[in-house]
């Protein structure tokens, strides 16, 4: 075999091996927090009510057989008195901050210094799916007086072409509690892929739930379509896609 040969062989191979490789996938911790091996999260209250907000990252899946890419946040929410609280859901949001264009932006995820962002473009999502455990939720997220619910919120765009996940990730939100008005947010901030707390390539910790120190289905799998995975035992929060494996991950 000439050299050329050799050479035009091992570019293919080189080649193949990068599309087998699973997409890149943004991981988040809060915005201000120091980044921990375990997941991190938002913690908001009032008199009236209770949340907390974790953010399983930014990943491309299949959903109704289309390539997306998914922003997936969990949250549980607590109504503290009689009255309920509800968030409605045309007005739940997610603003993704893009990198920053060139040689300092995120094309390796840098982290942000809370004290000068570097945020890019902002693309604005409305929930495609809601579900309260088990339960696909087609309105707004309900929570009955002293009771508490959690909730999965995907967020779904056309899976964009050799593009880093978003460097920040503002989850938004209104509603009432009681008969009063509700309104906040809560940003996440991409964690830096050299991070040695970042998730990485370990097998999951919990194989039965795809766990590994709080985040679904980490490290470096291809996750395929996204249906909820069949299970006996109960939980706040399920999983919701199968990983897939490929032959060089």
């Amino acid at each position: 075999m000439s050299a050329a040969r050799r050479w035009a062989v091992m570019l293919l191979a080189l080649a193949g091996v990068a599309c087998l490789a699973p997409p890149e996938r943004g991981y988040y911790a809060p915005e201000g927090e120091p980044v921990r091996r375990s997941i991190g999260s938002f913690e908001g209250d009032n008199p009236a009510h209770h949340m907390t907000v974790v953010c399983q990252g930014v990943y491309q899946n299949t959903v109704a057989g289309e390539p997306v890419r998914t922003v997936h946040m969990q949250m549980r929410l607590a109504a503290l008195t009689s009255a309920p609280v509800v968030i409605t859901a045309r007005r739940l949001a997610v603003d993704l901050h893009a990198p920053v264009p060139g040689p300092e932006g995120g094309a390796g995820g840098e982290p942000l210094d809370p004290s000068a962002p570097r945020l890019g473009p902002v693309t604005t999502l409305r929930p495609a799916e809601i579900w309260s455990r088990r339960t696909p939720i087609q309105g707004d997220l309900i929570v009955e007086g002293f009771s508490r619910r959690s909730f999965d919120l995907f967020f779904d765009e056309p899976a964009p072409d050799h593009e880093a996940p978003p460097v920040a990730v503002l989850l938004r939100w209104q509603g009432t509690a009681g008969r009063r008005p509700m309104a906040g947010q809560c940003q996440f901030v991409r964690i830096a892929d050299d991070d040695p707390l970042r998730p990485g390539d370990d097998p999951v910790g919990d194989p039965a739930f795809g766990l590994q120190d709080g985040y679904y289905l980490p490290g470096a799998i291809r996750l395929g379509p996204r249906a909820l995975r069949p299970t006996d035992e109960e939980r706040m929060h399920y999983v919701f896609h199968a990983p897939r494996q490929g032959w060089f991950w």
